[in-house]
């Protein structure tokens, strides 16, 4: 799951990877059936106060601005973010929420 700019980004490795490893910092059951990533998000949302104090945050953070990044440019329909003409834009707003 390259997020390195050398690859195309997972979002759902990303954001699945990053819910089962609190998970499993936690003690708690990983495995069984992949979550979706609308779970994995609220999973995490709800944990956040152990990623804020996880040694590993740095890393999450800059792949979960990868993940970001990634959906930005699917929402306007080219990897750079947004040059397209005003409709792209205007998509790119409602996802970012700017």
């Amino acid at each position: 799951m390259p997020v390195d700019g050398h690859g195309p980004v997972s979002i759902p490795a990303v954001v699945v990877g990053w819910a089962e490893t609190v998970k499993t910092e936690r003690g708690l059951p990983t495995g069984g059936a992949r979550p979706s990533v609308a779970s994995a998000l609220a999973y995490l949302a709800a944990h956040v106060d152990h990623l804020a104090g996880a040694e590993w945050i740095g890393d999450a953070v800059d792949e979960l601005a990868a993940v970001a990044r990634a959906c930005r440019a699917v929402a306007c329909g080219v990897p750079e973010l947004c040059t397209g003409p005003p409709s792209c834009r205007d998509r790119a707003s409602w996802v970012t929420g700017t």
